[in-house]
Formats: C-alpha cells, sequence, structure tokens
C-alpha cells in the first residue's frame, strides 16, 4: 500500500507542479489579447462579478488574461453566475499566480457558464469556492459548481471544442465541480464529428470538509466531474477527462458518467480517498467512477490506466451500460462491502452489456490490491474480462463475486487472485447463469478456492463445474512457494 500511495503522490505532485509553473502563458502573450484590469478587475474590490462579466463581454471571440493575484467575488445572495462568449479564452499566470476566489455569503449556481458556446478554454487558474451550500442535508438546487458546460433545449447548434485545462479547483459544493449537461431537445455537446472534442485535462480538484452538502442522502452527489447526457438519443460524445488530480476525501465521487452520454474516455487520472473523511453517516454511493444508465445507458465508455486509491465503495461502478471498456486500470484499497442492494468491489458491473451490437468490450490488465471485492459482476453480458490481477484481499474478502441471473453471460479468462488473508473467496458465484466460461483462473492463498450456490442465502451448494458452465483451467495453491493443482470441482458443500 504504501508503494502504492508514493506514486499516487508522485503523480500528483507532477501535476501541482505543472499547473504551478504558468506554463499557459505563451498563448495569454499572442495577439488578439485583452487584459482584465483594463475592464475593472481588481484584487482590492470586493466583488469582481460585475467587471469580469464587462471583461468577457469586451473581449469575446478574443482571450482574456487575468493577471496574477486574488480576485473575489462575492454573491450576497444564490445567484446564475458569469457567461463567457464563445470564441473566447481565460489565461491566467498559473494556478500559483491567479487565484478566483468565491466569498460571501451566497452562492453561484456555476461560478463560470459556457452556455450554447464553443471554441472556449479556461488555464492557467485557481478557481476557489467558499463552500456555502444551497441547503445543508439535502440538495433541492444545485448550486456550488465551478464551470459549467451546457446545451439547451432548441439552442441552433451543439456545443463543441472545449478545454478545461491546468486549473486548480477546490472547496466547492455543486454535484459536479465540473459540470457538463445536455439538456433534453438540445443539440448536445460534442455531438459532431470534426472539432467537436471537449477536454478536462490536467487540472487538480482539492477537496475539503463540507464540500458535500448530504453525505447520507444517495440522491446528492458530489463529484470532481459530472457528464450528463439527459436525452433518449446519445447528446453528450467525443469527452476526454485525462491526466487530472482528485483529491476525493470530502466528495462522493471522482467522475460521473450519466444516461445518453457515448464515445467518452476517462483515462490517466489520479483519483484519490473517494468519500473516506466524510461523516460516518455517509451513503454507500461513494465512487471512483460512476457510468450510470437514466433515460439511455451510457455506451462506448473507456475507463483506461487510472490509478484510484482508496475508494470506499468502488472504483469503478458500472449500471447498465453498453461497451464499457475497464483497462490498465490500478484500483487499492476498497473497504465497502454493503452489497445486499448494489454490487460493491473494485469494480463493479452492474447489468451491463458489453457485448451490445455483436462489440466485445474488454475488463483487461487491471491491478486491484487490498479491496474486499476484487471484481464483481451482477447479471448482464460480460464476454471479456481477462488478465486482471487481483491480491493482497482481505480477510474475509472475495477475490471475483458472481450473481447470475437465467440471461447472466460470463467469460473469465487468464486471471489471477491471492490473497495472505484468512476466509477469503476466489471465485463466489450466485444463481443459474446462461452462460459462464471461466479458461485459467489462478488462485493462491484463498480458504475457499471456488464456491458457487443456486440461492443467495447459500443453502444449495452446487459441487460440479459443469453444472454451472465451462471450467477449463482453475488451479490452486496455498502459498505463491508451491505449485499449482488442477481443481475439479467447487470447493463448498461438496464430499
Amino acid at each position: 500500500m504504501l508503494g502504492i500511495r508514493r506514486a499516487y503522490l508522485v503523480t500528483i505532485s507532477i501535476v501541482v507542479l505543472g499547473l504551478a509553473t504558468g506554463i499557459e502563458r505563451s498563448e495569454a502573450q499572442t495577439s488578439g489579447v485583452c487584459e482584465a484590469t483594463a475592464s475593472g478587475l481588481s484584487t482590492s474590490a470586493a466583488d469582481n462579478t460585475a467587471a469580469l462579466t464587462t471583461a468577457l463581454r469586451a473581449c469575446g471571440g478574443r482571450t482574456l488574461h487575468i493577471s496574477a493575484g486574488t480576485y473575489k467575488f462575492s454573491p450576497g445572495q444564490f445567484i446564475r453566475g458569469i457567461m463567457i462568449p464563445g470564441a473566447t479564452s481565460i489565461i491566467g499566470d498559473g494556478t500559483a499566480a491567479t487565484t478566483l476566489a468565491v466569498t460571501g455569503p451566497g452562492n453561484y449556481d456555476s461560478f463560470l457558464w459556457i452556455l450554447d458556446a464553443s471554441n472556449v478554454s479556461i488555464r492557467g487558474l485557481t478557481l476557489q469556492g467558499n463552500g456555502v451550500p444551497y441547503q445543508a442535508g439535502s440538495c433541492p438546487y444545485d448550486y456550488g459548481r465551478a464551470i459549467s458546460i451546457y446545451s439547451s433545449p432548441g439552442a441552433s447548434a451543439p456545443v463543441t471544442n472545449i478545454t478545461i485545462a491546468s486549473n486548480l479547483l477546490r472547496n466547492f459544493t455543486g454535484s459536479g465541480w465540473i459540470s457538463i449537461y445536455a439538456a433534453p431537445g438540445s443539440p448536445g455537446i460534442g455531438t459532431i464529428p470534426a472539432g467537436a472534442n471537449i477536454s478536462i485535462e490536467g487540472n487538480f480538484f482539492q477537496s475539503a470538509p463540507g464540500d458535500s452538502p448530504a453525505p447520507g442522502n444517495p440522491n446528492c452527489n458530489s463529484s470532481a466531474v459530472q457528464i450528463f447526457g439527459g436525452d433518449t438519443v446519445p447528446n453528450v460524445a467525443n469527452v476526454t477527462v485525462s491526466a487530472n488530480g482528485m483529491d476525493a476525501s470530502y466528495l462522493k465521487q471522482g467522475v460521473i458518467v450519466y444516461g445518453s452520454a457515448s464515445q467518452l474516455t476517462i483515462a490517466a487520472n489520479s483519483i484519490s480517498a473517494t468519500g473516506q473523511k466524510l461523516p460516518a453517516n455517509k451513503d454507500s454511493s461513494l465512487y471512483g467512477v460512476i457510468i450510470y444508465q437514466k433515460e439511455l445507458p451510457p455506451n462506448m465508455i473507456n475507463v483506461v490506466g487510472n490509478q484510484i486509491l482508496d475508494p470506499f465503495s468502488c472504483g469503478v461502478y458500472v449500471a447498465a451500460g453498453r461497451n464499457i471498456t475497464i483497462n490498465g486500470n490500478r484500483i487499492s484499497g476498497q473497504i465497502d462491502s454493503n452489497d445486499a442492494i448494489e454490487p460493491k468491489a473494485a469494480i463493479c458491473l452492474n447489468q451491463v452489456d458489453n457485448g451490445h451490437d455483436g462489440q466485445s468490450a474488454t475488463i483487461l490488465g487491471n491491478t486491484i490490491t487490498g479491496s474486499h471485492i476484487g471484481i464483481a459482476i451482477a447479471e448482464g453480458t460480460v464476454p471479456n474480462v481477462r488478465q486482471n490481477s487481483i491480491s493482497q484481499i482481505p480477510s474475509g474478502g472475495i477475490g471475483i463475486k458472481i450473481v447470475a441471473d437465467h440471461a447472466t453471460s460470463v467469460s473469465l479468462i487468464d486471471n489471477s487472485v491471492s490473497t495472505p488473508g484468512t476466509n477469503v473467496s476466489g471465485l463466489l458465484g450466485i444463481g443459474t447463469p446462461s452462460s459462464i466460461s471461466i479458461v485459467d483462473l489462478f488462485l493462491t492463498g484463498t480458504a475457499y478456492p471456488t464456491r458457487w450456490y443456486r440461492d443467495p442465502s447459500g443453502a444449495q451448494p452446487v459441487c460440479s463445474f459443469n453444472d454451472v458452465g465451462s471450467f477449463r483451467g482453475v488451479f490452486q495453491r496455498t502459498a505463491a512457494t508451491q505449485s499449482f493443482t488442477a481443481q475439479a470441482q467447487f470447493s463448498m458443500g461438496c464430499k
């Protein structure tokens, strides 16, 4: 665990160093640059809301440079926020130099808005929230976001070519600090092939006490990045969330993907300690990455090469998604064992269709350590789970758990499970699946290498592999120094 934590800290240090150096200044020194101070933005002003609004209107279609200093924004009530025109960039002198700080008793719905606008970038700023929720303990209105990218019903064109990069965000209270939402009936976000990319890259999100207004209410989210397609057809696409650092200790989610979102990539992010510092009454919706069906299942989402350290409930949780690729992630320290309603694990796949339209999306090459459950599969079609390594399972934990119904189809190929703990199950299955194929499963140190029950209570154990599906190569050893022995049947309740 210490080795993994140090790797995470090195990654985050590199991200923060890049933010602080102001590497984006060269863009702010090119032609077409406006100085925000020329429109009245001032470090001595108590509230710069009007001044920044004026500066953006005057500088629409160009680059607005905000020089070094701390600029206060003090909404006295709960108000909408500041609109950024299309084809406009906001550039600071780096996160160590330029800070936009929300103060005062009120808050913004969203501090900055990219509303039905394209070709916008925000770089080199610290955005400091004030930690003031609309109503503590509930979420009737979603105030306290940092940046909202929004496509409205009936807008004339989709939102495209947006870059949010090299910023530091801290102490916001909205459901998504960076929120991407395409409303029903809107032309969408990133939905045209050329120049449509939406990039959230190289930012650092730093949570603080109180950033989750309702930690015990599963209907109230608090995340670093939230991507929401609100229609019955795909209307959010071509979004990349990459190389960000997220201290999510006081948040409930790192990245949320909801509804009619398609062709998204979540890659090379470091997401730390999701929900670990929330109060004891916190709910069990604390996920590093969550991909969830709303009006339409998310489709073709790639979760690749992320490091997810100490997520409480799940590292990656998918509910009813289609063709979800989860490859090459490093996940450690998942501890929530409350899986009576929703599965909990480092990787949780709940009614996922990874064979939709003839595809075969992979759960491939993930390294999972120190988690109560490594991979949990609840129903669905998951045809390609292979070459995953699950190790250091704590006592009483489970390597791979499958809960099946008559339509469930799962294929496991060349996976390994190992543990120094006691009372650990290598593979635990429940139910009667349509199709189960397991090829080359390697188990080390598990007290119960493989067990399967027809019923959730465990009263009806299954003895023969053939009664469940096709098992070709299940190997067990008690310690890493020993040779593997082939298993001929399940290991519980059989004589």
